[in-house]
């Protein structure tokens, strides 16, 4: 896979995902922790990889050449 994040993004992405799980685990029940769970597992992985699907569908790309 072509890396189209920044390290600003990337690292944003595993703050984000990090305190999002965070706040899933400590404060929100229900069906809307699981969603949370999943939205922060996904911002840490593609902060892992430097991929990110959604920007390849949009075309759009922070990563500077």
């Amino acid at each position: 896979m072509i890396q189209n994040e920044s390290d600003l993004d990337r690292f944003l992405r595993v703050v984000v995902g990090v305190l999002l799980g965070m706040y899933s685990y400590s404060v929100v029940q229900g069906y809307l922790q699981i969603v949370l769970f999943v939205v922060s597992g996904v911002l840490v992985v593609t902060s892992f990889t430097g991929f990110c699907s959604l920007y390849k569908l949009f075309g759009i790309s922070t990563l500077k050449k």
